[in-house]
């Protein structure tokens, strides 16, 4: 898995042709997440990765919270 880039905590990862948000997901401890988004999403974090955390929130609306790491 490659680092493609980290900002604020929130990790963008490349697998393959496929992108992931690594973040820490825990209120009172440590919890890594590893989110699975789109191509179009990881080129949105690229340009701005400020926007990683709002995508994070639109898959949480969505009941999508990543895997445990």
């Amino acid at each position: 898995m490659d680092k493609i880039l980290e900002s604020e905590g929130i990790i963008l990862l490349k697998s393959g042709e496929y992108y992931y948000l690594q973040y820490d997901g825990g209120e009172l401890m440590v919890q890594i997440k590893r989110l699975p988004i789109t191509e179009s999403e990881a080129k949105t974090v690229i340009k701005n990765p400020e926007l990683a955390y709002d995508i994070i929130i639109k898959h949480h609306n969505k009941g999508e919270y990543g895997l445990n790491i």
